[in-house]
């Protein structure tokens, strides 16, 4: 299994998306854990729940993620909708 971690952070909406070979595992947007409309800051809580819900106990220490300037809404139609 190759998971991908990708953070939208420091633009409104900030979230967090777990993607296994081109499939959502799991994703969340941090406004829904912080009740703060359009939350800008770092995703934490969102990318806490990806985890978790991935079941990924401890991510490995070589991989990173890389803040995407694109907004969450359309990386998931871009995943939903390639050919």
């Amino acid at each position: 299994m190759t998971y991908i971690l990708g953070i939208s952070a420091y633009y409104h909406d900030s979230a967090a998306v777990i993607i296994d070979n081109g499939h959502i595992v799991a994703a969340a947007q941090e406004e829904r854990f912080t009740r703060i409309k359009q939350d800008c800051r770092f995703p934490t809580n969102a990318v806490s729940s990806v985890l978790e819900e991935a079941g990924i106990v401890r991510w490995p220490r070589n991989s990173g993620a890389h803040r995407l300037s694109i907004r969450y809404k359309r990386i998931v139609y871009f995943l939903n909708n390639r050919h």
